[in-house]
């Protein structure tokens, strides 16, 4: 949770009688109550209610009929965890779940789920920052938080005629597997530095190279004479290969299975919006 933030709360409830109220209350360490709201039941339905979060700490939110002549029939209580809204690799918390939900459903490749951020999850954060047009830091901050929850970051394809095919946005840093217009994957990527830039334009795979070759390129898949998407042990936010298009070791077999001899691979600047 967000300190300070307000979140709103849809509380999904029974069908009520005449008189019936819905309280929603928090409930602090202490066992100190606080209502939230009180909305006066006209029907089985969902009802939303806002809740300012506290600075820090432990509380819980908890929903309850009143009833005329009762103290009320009490709802299960959902337990919620505040947190610091700022954290690098390495963090335990638990917004690194809720994140990795988010961004896998926008289709960045996140890594297994764990609520540590971690190598596959920092790698998901740098992609989400270049679709977003953000600075690219190996940190959750607040405004992330917020875009990622907001949906922001989306990416939609340039050449959905292509088929299966791949998309590498050098001005977006990402690497994108698609399907027509479907997003299969949205992967980091680091093309090259400006005095050995890539080459743009539309391509097909033309050989492979399987392994590791004498220059540390692991898995190779050539578009065009010595350029080719391959795996790296070193992919950092910014442009720093000779020319080809650098993935992490983690993620290029699968980036390699993908790019069969004949894919189509589209390379450009400045991709279609983000939002």
């Amino acid at each position: 949770m967000l300190a300070g933030r307000r979140l709103v709360f849809e509380v999904r409830a029974p069908r009520g009688r005449r008189g019936d109220r819905l309280e929603v209350l928090a409930i602090g360490r202490t066992g100190r109550a606080a209502a939230i709201t009180a909305k006066t039941l006209r029907g089985k339905g969902t009802t939303r209610v806002a809740l300012t979060v506290p600075r820090s700490g432990h509380f819980a939110v908890r929903g309850r009929i009143v009833r005329r002549g009762t103290r009320g029939l009490a709802g299960r209580p959902l337990r919620l965890r505040v947190t610091s809204p700022s954290f690098g690799l390495g963090a335990p918390s638990p917004l690194v779940g809720l994140l990795r939900a988010r961004l896998r459903r926008l289709g960045y490749v996140t890594g297994p789920d764990r609520s540590r951020y971690d190598a596959a999850f920092g790698r998901a954060v740098f992609a989400f920052q270049g679709m977003a047009g953000m600075p690219a830091r190996a940190r959750v901050t607040p405004e992330l938080i917020r875009r990622v929850l907001a949906g922001d970051g989306r990416f939609r394809a340039r050449f959905p005629q292509h088929g299966r095919h791949a998309e590498a946005d050098l001005t977006r840093r990402v690497l994108v597997l698609l399907d027509g217009a479907k997003v299969l994957g949205i992967y980091h990527t680091s093309a090259g530095k400006r005095s050995t830039p890539t080459i743009l334009g539309s391509f097909r795979i033309e050989r492979k190279e399987p392994g590791k070759n004498k220059l540390g390129m692991v898995d190779s898949s050539y578009f065009i004479r010595g350029f080719a998407v391959h795996g790296y042990h070193f992919v950092p936010p910014f442009p720093d290969s000779h020319g080809c298009l650098r993935v992490s070791l983690t993620d290029s077999p699968t980036i390699n299975r993908f790019l069969a001899v004949g894919t189509s691979i589209d390379v450009y600047r400045g991709g279609r919006s983000t939002s």
